[in-house]
């Protein structure tokens, strides 16, 4: 017990000790010397449990183990990266260089890409407005349509920008900007995906960084103002990480002080002459950006990365445009080291750090498929009756328990929890068989072009439902489970004779608490596949807007607050008394006045509702909107300043929470399926 009890004591005391400290470099070094520490302990540790009795048991002993070895190098590897954390650095020199660029009087010509293929009118036509409002007057912008819309291009001339086009889609996004620079002349490019909505002060934010010569891009982080689908299928919006997020707020920021920035396609300024020099963007792969990052730093070029929300934008809309997106970004991943892209990555312009930078994210694409022998192995043994680990569960407990403890608070607290260990494995369960069998097809045929090459965003559904082929192997782990637990526990109560493993081997308790933790993690993951119903035309957001509503035909006057706004309309909880509003709710015409805003808006009432103290809510759909009014409007839905646009932040221990409840909220299961 002694074992036990001492090495669990002594890893929770630093723990705490580490908690209580300022974050700087100093204490995320203590912190992940401290996960290291037990990381290697623990790892030595398992050297001497592998299964060797047979060829099998030594296989599949091996490959786990191999598994948590290749995770403990990622681990020694980011410890002296990750002690340079500061986000907030470059935030604090775009704070210094405004003041200069201010000073200075310069305002060099900048041309504003907006790249589309199929995209619906409705986001291009945000985006441009958007656009139009940034606080710099020395722009051109152009929507860059390669889906050829007549549509599109009517919309560009309605609002006044330019319009470029090409006969064919060759290279896709890749030579649709290559087919722009052709056309234009500004100095710097705003490069934007149409779905994202820039911030007005994205250029003036970014634009000073490049009095430094050597500098090709700025690149910003991709934010996301509605929920990823498995937040929504899962009812915790308000709270759940994205997965992307430890990368844009912890690993970008660590790579900037290396110059080993990843560009990511949308969100960032980039040099004209920089892009010139390499011969415009690479065409070799079937993504663009991070390829084109990637040759601008073989040739000795600089990517700054500025930690700061400047544009916001929609995610995908269900599991399958999600896992397509996340594939076709791990075929574009492999492609890079390949000799047929070109990206000569070794040569005698990068750093050692970059080229280690370069190995750890293609050794990341690889831990997906850890992942599924991670879950489905030990379930193996326990129906073969071979163990995984050759040891008592309190020596297990001893060395395990700390590395597991440690793991699943030091990164968050290191990232200022912006990286929640068990939501990454949700993440990695819901995509590691897909993703294992992409990546088999990949080194196949790296450069062959497999599922969609644009990712949707902007689907809607109308039932709740379960995209089957993608959650098949979460729904086989779980029926494998029960069934082992059955003919194991089960089958011997009804049935004494029934001994479908009558002797247990050291090592099979390991196994047991191994597989119900998966179990756990597998069930939020098919919980997170669980779609549901998603009919909006725009997304909602909470504000609290006071409001005059006026109906000019009836010469009606109320006030209210909004409950909930979006692009084409508002609920509004109506709180003047004594006013019949139920004629209200057959489409009359009325005007909905922001106060604080001084914006009046055409719209139309839809319906009234009351809530459970009969205070009287009326939905109204926005209508015949100006150009000045929907830009206005827009302003006020996608200002920095509003707090559901803010990044969310939860604690280790708040994130452990939010995983169980996902799982015991009501009966989460029974009621995902519920209309």
């Amino acid at each position: 017990m002694r074992d036990v009890v001492i090495p669990i004591g002594l890893f929770a005391v630093v723990l705490t000790a580490i908690k209580l400290c300022p974050r700087n470099r100093y204490t995320i070094a203590f912190a992940n010397g401290t996960l290291i520490f037990a990381a290697t302990r623990y790892i030595i540790w398992r050297l001497l449990t592998i299964n060797t009795a047979h060829a099998l048991s030594f296989t599949m002993s091996l490959v786990i183990y191999l598994y948590e070895l290749l995770f403990v190098i990622i681990l020694y590897a980011e410890f002296i990266p990750s002690t340079s954390y500061n986000p907030t650095k470059r935030k604090r020199e775009a704070d210094r260089l405004m003041v200069e660029i201010s000073n200075s009087g310069q305002a060099a010509p900048v041309d504003i890409f907006i790249a589309t293929y199929n995209e619906s009118a409705r986001q291009v036509r945000r985006c441009i407005h958007a656009c139009k409002s940034q606080l710099y007057s020395n722009k051109q912008i152009y929507v860059l349509d390669d889906g050829n819309r007549d549509q599109i291009k009517q919309l560009a001339n309605e609002l006044n920008v330019g319009y470029i086009t090409r006969k064919d889609n060759k290279h896709r996004k890749a030579g649709n900007l290559n087919n722009a620079l052709g056309q234009t002349n500004g100095q710097f490019i705003l490069v934007l995906d149409c779905d994202f909505i820039p911030f007005q002060t994205l250029i003036s934010r970014t634009l000073g960084f490049f009095t430094n010569d050597d500098i090709a891009i700025v690149q910003t982080p991709q934010h996301y103002f509605m929920p990823d689908f498995h937040a929504r299928n899962l009812g915790v919006e308000a709270l759940m990480p994205s997965d992307v997020d430890m990368f844009y707020n912890y690993q970008q920021v660590i790579r900037d002080n290396y110059n080993s920035v990843i560009c990511v396609g949308t969100s960032y300024l980039v040099r004209r002459t920089a892009l010139e020099s390499i011969g415009g963007y690479v065409t070799t792969c079937i993504i663009e950006d991070h390829q084109t990052g990637t040759r601008l730093l073989t040739e000795g070029w600089k990517i700054i990365y500025l930690n700061e929300i400047l544009s916001v934008g929609e995610t995908p809309g269900n599991l399958r445009d999600y896992i397509d997106q996340r594939l076709r970004w791990l075929q574009g991943n492999l492609q890079i080291l390949l000799p047929s892209s070109r990206l000569p990555i070794f040569n005698s312009k990068t750093t050692s750090w970059q080229r280690i930078f370069y190995l750890l994210h293609y050794a990341g694409n690889f831990m997906p498929v850890g992942r599924a022998f991670f879950i489905f192995i030990p379930l193996l043994s326990l129906y073969l009756g071979n163990q995984l680990i050759i040891a008592p569960v309190d020596a297990y407990i001893s060395y395990a328990l700390p590395f597991i403890l440690l793991l699943h608070t030091i990164p968050a607290w290191c990232s200022g929890n912006h990286t929640h260990q068990i939501w990454s494995e949700v993440y990695e369960t819901i995509t590691c068989i897909p993703w294992t069998s992409r990546l088999v097809k990949i080194l196949r045929k790296p450069f062959k072009i497999y599922g969609s090459t644009v990712t949707p965003k902007d689907t809607k559904n109308n039932l709740k439902q379960v995209d089957w082929p993608l959650a098949r192997h979460l729904v086989v782990y779980i029926v494998l489970f029960f069934l082992f637990y059955l003919l194991r526990f089960g089958a011997p109560i009804i049935l004494p004779s029934f001994m479908a493993y009558p002797v247990s081997s050291e090592g099979q308790e390991i196994m047991i608490l191994w597989t119900i933790y998966n179990f756990s993690v597998v069930l939020v993951a098919l919980l997170c596949c669980i779609e549901k119903p998603y009919r909006r035309s725009s997304e909602r957001f909470i504000a609290d807007c006071i409001v005059r509503l006026t109906t000019p035909f009836q010469g009606l006057t109320c006030w209210g607050v909004t409950r909930e706004i979006s692009e084409t309309g508002a609920s509004i909880a109506v709180t003047s008394e004594g006013i019949d509003l139920e004629n209200l709710a057959e489409l009359h015409e009325i005007e909905v006045n922001l106060i604080d805003h001084d914006l009046a808006l055409n719209g139309r009432a839809v319906r009234i509702t009351r809530d459970e103290n009969s205070l009287p809510y009326l939905s109204v759909m926005f209508d015949h909107l100006s150009e000045q009014q929907e830009s206005k409007l827009l302003q006020i839905i996608y200002n920095p300043a509003n707090r559901f646009l803010q990044t969310r932040l939860i604690s280790a221990a708040g994130s452990i929470l939010l995983y169980f409840k996902s799982i015991f909220r009501g009966g989460s299961l029974l009621q995902s399926f519920r209309s």
